[in-house]
């Protein structure tokens, strides 16, 4: 479950900073 719960915050953080360089550009 560890495990899982950090991928997911992983995987969360890389949306946020796929999106935000969205925005940026």
């Amino acid at each position: 479950m560890k495990t899982y719960f950090a991928i997911s915050s992983v995987w969360s953080f890389f949306i946020k900073t796929k999106i935000c360089s969205l925005f940026i550009v």
